[in-house]
């Protein structure tokens, strides 16, 4: 027995489009509902870790790529690009000493455009303005060797407790409940 099926490709091509579009539909939304779940569970996250404010919650983002193909795309990302140190942590060491400034925004050492004087006071090394001719001045910088920063956010692990809520995201996106 022998037998030929022949095909409009065109009219093929429309019947298949017809029956993926629902899907990939249902799919796009919720991947974009899933990626915006996740940036704003992380941006909570950044709020409740310690000192960081508006910009730096408002810094983690979602952007979707391919929206109209089968290859969609949602990256979540964070604009600063200090963030991964905070995700994960990390030690920095100083060249011989690390600086530390005693007030906030002062610049290195270096930078400062001051004449710096050296001391050790009580084992800790100082640096001090040498024009400061206060007997009670406050030093400027504090030498440490190293300084670790321990992981403050908990960001991709949101991402994959929220991409794990996926295929109930989708069976309701693509059933209508």
């Amino acid at each position: 027995m022998k037998f030929t099926v022949r095909t409009d490709e065109v009219e093929w091509s429309k019947l298949i489009d017809a029956r993926v579009q629902p899907f990939l539909k249902a799919a796009t939304d919720a991947l974009r509902e899933t990626a915006s779940s996740a940036v704003r569970e992380g941006r909570s996250n950044i709020a409740g870790s310690g000192h960081f404010g508006p910009n730096w919650q408002q810094g983690l983002q979602f952007k979707m790529q391919n929206e109209n193909s089968s290859e969609v795309l949602a990256n979540i990302f964070h604009r600063s690009g200090l963030a991964p140190i905070f995700e994960s942590g990390i030690t920095i060491a100083g060249h011989r000493l690390l600086w530390i400034p005693t007030r906030p925004h002062m610049p290195a050492p270096r930078r400062s455009g001051l004449n710096l004087a050296y001391a050790v006071v009580r084992g800790v090394p100082l640096l001090f303005n040498r024009a400061d001719r206060d007997p009670h001045r406050r030093p400027l910088y504090i030498g440490v060797p190293s300084v670790t920063i321990r992981k403050k956010w908990r960001i991709a692990e949101i991402v994959r407790e929220q991409v794990d809520q996926f295929a109930t995201v989708f069976r309701r996106y693509f059933t209508g409940d």
